[in-house]
C-alpha cells in the first residue's frame, strides 16, 4: 500500500517538479541543453532542455517499472500523461511562434494545408532527406527529375499565392523564431525515436510477457490501449517534428515572395541609365541579408541534410517568381533591365555560397530578362532560332512588356499578330521536336 499510496505520489510530484522547471518558464523553445549534454546523447544539433527533462523522466518511469512491475501499468500511465502534457506544451509554444491575433502566418497555414503537405512529402527533395547529398546519385535523369519536382512546388506556391503581395505580419520577421522552430524539430524528432525505442521492447498484452535469461518472468504484459497511446504520442512528435520543418522550407520561400513581388509590382525599371540604376534594389539586398541570416540559424540548428531540403530548389522558386514577375512591371527600359540582372547576379551569387551549387536557374531567370533588350519582332525570331526555352504565357509576358516600355511598336491590332505569331512558332517548334524524336525511335 505504501508504494501505491505514497510513492507513486511522491514519484510524480517530483517528476512534475522537474518538467515544470523547464517548461514553465518564458520562451520554453528557445532554451538548450548544454554542450556536455548534448555529447553525452551523442547528438549533432542543439535540443531542447525540456525534450531532454521529459525523456529523462521517461527512461527514469521506465527503470521503475522494471524494478516494481507489479506497478508497471501505474508507471505507463505516468509516462503518457506526461508525454501528453509535453505534447500540448510543445503545441502551445509552437502556436505562440506561428499565430498572432489568431490567424497563422502563411508559411505555417500552408504546412497545415493538407494538398500542399501530401504534395512537399510526395516530392523527391523530402525522401533525399534521409540521405545526404554527397551520397545521391549523380545520374542526369536525378537532376532532371529533382528540376521537375522545383517546377511543381515553384507552381503550387505561385498558384497559391497568385499577386498577393504578403504583409510583414504574415511572415516570421524573427530569426529566433525559425531558430526555435529548428530546435524544436530536431528535438521532437529525437524524442519521437527515443519514445519508440523505450516501448518496442514491452511485451503486448497478448504475447508473452518477457522474460530475463533465467526464463522468469521479468514484466507483465501491458495493456494495448497504453501501448497504443505510446505509440500515437510517438509518432504525433514526429509529425509535429515534421510541421516544423516544413514550416522552415515554406517560410524561407515567402519570404521570397514577400520582397520579388512588390518589386516588379511597385519598383520602378523605367529608369534611364544613372547611378540608381546601377544600384540593387533594396528589396534584394534585404531578402538576401533575410536569406543569410536563415542561413546561419539553420546551419547552427539542423543537421546538413535537413538545412539542404530548406535551401535547395530555392533558386528554382526565385527565378519563377521574378520571371512571373514580368507581368506586372509598368515598363521596363535598358537600364532597368540592367539592373533587375544585377539584381539577380547577388542573389544567384547568395544562394550559390549557400548551396554550393551552380544555381543555373537563376541564369534562366536572367536570360530571360536579357532577351528584353530585343524588340518584339526580334524575340520571335530567336524563338524561331533557339527554340522554346519559356513557356507560352512567359512569352506573352514578355512581349506585352516590350509592347508597354518601347516606342513605335505598333497598335493592338500588331501586338495581337505577333501573339498569334508566338502561339503558331511554339506549335511549329514542337512539332519539330516531337518529329526528331520519333526519328531517333525509328532510328534505334
Amino acid at each position: 500500500m505504501y508504494i501505491k499510496n505514497i510513492f507513486l505520489n511522491q514519484v510524480l510530484g517530483e517528476i512534475n517538479k522537474e518538467i515544470e522547471g523547464v517548461t514553465k518558464i518564458t520562451d520554453p523553445l528557445k532554451v538548450l541543453a548544454n554542450a556536455d549534454t548534448m555529447k553525452m546523447l551523442g547528438v549533432q544539433r542543439p535540443l531542447l532542455q525540456s525534450t531532454v527533462i521529459v525523456e529523462k523522466t521517461v527512461q527514469d518511469l521506465m527503470n521503475l517499472m522494471h524494478d516494481l512491475s507489479a506497478y508497471s501499468d501505474q508507471f505507463l500511465n505516468m509516462v503518457c500523461v506526461k508525454l501528453q502534457e509535453y505534447k500540448d506544451t510543445c503545441n502551445a509554444a509552437y502556436r505562440s511562434i506561428v499565430q498572432s491575433d489568431e490567424k497563422m502566418v502563411i508559411s505555417a497555414s500552408w504546412a497545415k494545408d493538407d494538398d500542399i503537405t501530401r504534395l512537399l512529402k510526395s516530392l523527391p527533395n523530402w525522401s533525399n532527406m534521409a540521405q545526404p547529398k554527397q551520397l545521391r546519385s549523380k545520374r542526369e535523369e536525378e537532376e532532371d527529375f529533382i528540376r521537375t519536382a522545383f517546377g511543381k512546388e515553384s507552381e503550387v506556391l505561385i498558384g497559391n499565392l497568385g499577386d498577393k503581395l504578403i504583409p510583414q505580419q504574415e511572415i516570421l520577421r524573427d530569426v529566433s523564431d525559425l531558430k526555435a522552430l529548428a530546435n524544436m524539430h530536431e528535438s521532437l524528432e529525437w524524442l519521437s525515436g527515443r519514445v519508440k525505442a523505450a516501448f518496442s521492447n514491452l511485451p503486448f498484452a497478448q504475447t508473452s510477457p518477457a522474460q530475463d535469461a533465467h526464463g522468469k518472468t521479468d514484466l507483465p504484459p501491458v495493456l494495448e490501449q497504453i501501448l497504443q497511446t505510446l505509440t500515437d504520442l510517438a509518432r504525433s512528435f514526429q509529425e509535429m517534428a515534421d510541421s516544423c520543418l516544413l514550416v522552415l522550407h515554406l517560410e524561407v520561400r515567402v519570404h521570397c515572395f514577400h520582397y520579388l513581388i512588390p518589386l516588379a509590382k511597385q519598383g520602378n525599371y523605367a529608369i534611364v541609365a544613372n547611378v540608381e540604376s546601377m544600384d540593387y534594389d533594396p528589396l534584394v539586398v534585404r531578402l538576401n541579408k533575410d536569406i543569410s541570416a536563415v542561413e546561419e540559424a539553420m546551419n547552427a540548428s539542423l543537421q546538413q541534410h535537413k538545412f539542404q531540403y530548406i535551401f535547395e530548389g530555392l533558386g528554382h522558386l526565385i527565378s519563377c517568381i521574378l520571371i512571373n514577375g514580368a507581368q506586372y512591371f509598368t515598363r521596363i527600359s535598358e537600364s532597368g533591365i540592367k539592373k533587375m540582372c544585377r539584381n539577380i547576379f547577388i542573389l544567384q551569387q547568395n544562394l550559390t555560397n549557400i548551396t554550393m551549387s551552380r544555381e543555373a536557374d537563376l541564369d534562366f531567370a536572367r536570360q530571360y530578362y536579357e532577351m528584353l533588350y530585343n524588340t518584339a519582332d526580334e524575340v520571335l525570331n530567336l524563338v524561331v532560332d533557339q527554340g522554346v526555352k519559356y513557356t507560352e504565357l512567359e512569352y506573352i509576358y514578355a512581349l506585352r512588356l516590350l509592347h508597354r516600355s518601347q516606342t513605335g511598336v505598333g497598335d493592338q491590332t500588331t501586338q495581337n499578330m505577333r501573339l498569334q505569331r508566338l502561339k503558331e512558332i511554339i506549335c511549329e517548334q514542337a512539332a519539330i521536336k516531337q518529329a526528331t524524336k520519333d526519328k531517333k525511335i525509328t532510328t534505334v
